[in-house]
């Protein structure tokens, strides 16, 4: 339902003495729910940025200091910093691997969102179906 519609939901079925409770009731929702989600999405990037970078620098043959370094800095994301300690080769190599565990973080947070629209969108389609099968039956 789009933020339009869900507000007139709202309203009417408030009535008119109530309308300035609901409003502000279903902007707290709204906001709340986008902060949440966003909390969500942001643990669950870090999470995974995690694992690959972890799993990245073992299979990338990084030593054991560089390694736990870089892994210091996972809560930065694509920003974490590379030891300027380490030669240009290994840079690089570490760099690479920063990168893509960045885009498969991203790759997951955006796979997760594609499917909760996709149920959005299917819970909406059944809804709508059986409020006009309802309509269809009351009015014969």
């Amino acid at each position: 339902m789009g933020a339009r519609q869900r507000i007139g939901a709202v309203m009417a079925s408030a009535g008119a003495e109530r309308s300035g409770a609901a409003s502000g009731i279903n902007n707290a929702v709204s906001r709340t729910a986008g902060i949440v989600a966003l909390a969500i999405f942001g643990v669950i990037a870090v999470w995974r940025f995690g694992q690959s970078l972890d799993s990245g620098l073992a299979n990338a043959g990084v030593p054991a200091p560089v390694h736990a370094a870089v892994l210091a800095e996972k809560g930065k994301l694509a920003g974490a910093e590379v030891p300027n300690t380490v030669s240009p080769a290994l840079q690089s190599r570490v760099r690479d691997v920063i990168d893509s565990s960045f885009v498969d973080a991203f790759r997951l947070v955006m796979l997760i969102s594609s499917g909760l629209a996709v149920g959005a969108a299917a819970s909406a389609g059944i809804l709508i179906a059986k409020k006009a099968g309802g309509r269809a039956r009351a009015s014969k």
